[in-house]
């Protein structure tokens, strides 16, 4: 993965209702005065990290606040679950993510610094804003600054039918499979839409479309198909004959509860449920030309 984006995502403590940050921001959504934040001498009292969620009631500049406060706490395992699905998939897992941060000269000033300043969020779509940073920390008895940009997506309101580890047949072909995977509105390109005609199926490209493990006895080679969720027919669970049903991806065991294959803790993460509605952050990378020159 290319250290040039990186996304940091961190579980909030306190987080204001999303009618505070328009209240509290411009008009034109820019916040225009710097607002510093220093690290906390001590933690108190507060909600235990590990059991904060993201919310829909979380706030995008409070997502940002909430990920640097964490992070001055190192804290850095724990922002993972404010990371965007899509992210996730190329991020993760967890341990991988937190080595690159730890490690990195460019993220590494984020871990436990000494203060922080927010210089301006702009909302730049009805779901999309961006926020600056400068980030203060220092080498010894050296200070040195960094500026960031967050970048952050409200994550869409549509929820997947159809769980990990659901084994299906597809509606039209009618070959068996187990899903491993999903996007929230098909991902593919125009010219695979043109191909397969994603554009008369009666929803269209605004729906589910999940990855699926085709078995090897209805279609060889291996293959894994992407299919639109309206194609999608439920079976119950069974073994699936692909190269790629395996350890690394199921556990082995049956949910019982929902009739599926049991997801491996890796997988779940990269596909997680819930988080419709929430702000996320998709990346995060330091501001080249405005950040001081240090040495790590």
């Amino acid at each position: 993965m290319s250290g040039g984006l990186l996304t940091i995502a961190v579980a909030a403590f306190l987080s204001p209702p999303v009618g505070a940050l328009k209240a509290s921001a411009p008009a034109a959504g820019v916040l225009k005065a710097p607002v510093t934040r220093c690290a906390p001498p001590v933690l108190k009292a507060e909600a235990d990290a590990s059991t904060v969620r993201p919310s829909v009631d979380l706030a995008p500049l409070a997502v940002v606040e909430t990920q640097l406060e964490a992070l001055q706490r190192g804290e850095v395992a724990k922002t993972f679950d404010f990371s965007s699905s899509r992210f996730r998939r190329v991020a993760g897992p967890r341990h991988r993510f937190e080595k690159i941060v730890r490690d990195s000269p460019e993220y590494k000033p984020l871990v436990e610094n000494e203060r922080y300043q927010i210089l301006s969020v702009l909302q730049v779509a009805p779901n999309r804003w961006k926020c600056r940073v400068r980030v203060h920390n220092a080498i010894g008895r050296t200070p040195f600054s960094v500026e960031y940009n967050w970048e952050l997506t409200q994550q869409m309101d549509r929820e997947v039918k159809f769980d990990l580890g659901q084994c299906v047949t597809h509606a039209r072909f009618k070959y068996r499979g187990v899903i491993v995977g999903w996007d929230s509105e098909c991902k593919q390109s125009e010219e695979w839409c043109a191909t397969m005609k994603i554009d008369d199926l009666p929803l269209g490209r605004k729906q589910p479309f999940y990855h699926v493990l085709a078995d090897t006895r209805d279609r060889p080679n291996a293959q894994m198909t992407y299919v639109a969720q309206e194609n999608i027919e439920p079976i119950d669970v069974m073994l699936i004959k692909h190269p790629h049903f395996s350890e690394a991806v199921f556990s082995g065991d049956i949910d019982e509860e929902h009739g599926t294959w049991k997801p491996t803790p890796v997988l779940r993460e990269q596909y997680p449920l819930g988080l419709e509605g929430c702000w996320l952050v998709d990346t995060v990378f330091p501001d080249r030309q405005a950040s001081d020159e240090y040495e790590a």
